[in-house]
């Protein structure tokens, strides 16, 4: 069997799935209590959700591997900018808690490290509903605003800051934190 684990990355809530035992071990970043130790992490794909989890696992300790067809500038994460905004998959599940602390991370990078291509800009989201959105705890600066000069049909609108992403930088300095390069191939399931 392989000395690797199988990475899911699909966004900031990364889960790593232990080989070979059952069931399956799944948890978050660190390791696991069920099984103890550090693990030997295999990420496929080069973009922003497969480097970034790269980076999370190595400076957990883990031993990373990225594994990759293309560079992340050739993928979908090169082609389009990155900002941060509130996801909720289901009420009360953890992605406000997934999403505050990426939310820290990001904007700790832009004031600390501008070199990893990462700043921040006043976001906008517009809302029928009046009330304190859901995800208000997670944001800096939220603040209310009349919907209707900026879109017309909008009942509320919030502004906030939010973290934005510039892969063609950020790629290539998250590269240059992980110890191991980024291997070109092609994965198939």
């Amino acid at each position: 069997p392989s000395p690797f684990r199988r990475v899911q990355a699909g966004g900031f809530g990364a889960q790593v799935q232990l080989s070979g035992l059952q069931p399956p071990c799944w948890y978050g970043v660190g390791t696991c209590s069920r099984h103890g130790g550090l693990m030997r992490v295999v990420v496929v794909g080069a973009g922003v959700s497969g480097m970034t989890t790269a980076l999370v696992f190595q400076r957990e300790g883990h031993d990373v591997q990225v594994v990759a067809e293309h560079p992340g500038i050739d993928s979908t994460s090169g082609a389009a900018g990155a900002i941060w905004l509130p996801v909720r998959i289901e009420a009360g599940g953890p992605e406000l808690r997934w999403s505050a602390h990426t939310y820290r991370v990001l904007r700790e990078l832009a004031a600390d490290v501008p070199a990893a291509g990462v700043d921040d800009l006043v976001a906008c989201e517009v809302t029928e509903e009046l009330e304190r959105p859901w995800w208000a705890d997670a944001v800096d600066g939220l603040k209310p605003i009349d919907a209707t000069s900026i879109y017309p049909p909008g009942g509320h609108a919030w502004t906030f800051i939010a973290p934005r992403v510039e892969p063609a930088i950020y790629l290539p300095w998250v590269e240059a934190q992980l110890e191991e390069p980024v291997r070109a191939e092609r994965v198939d399931s």
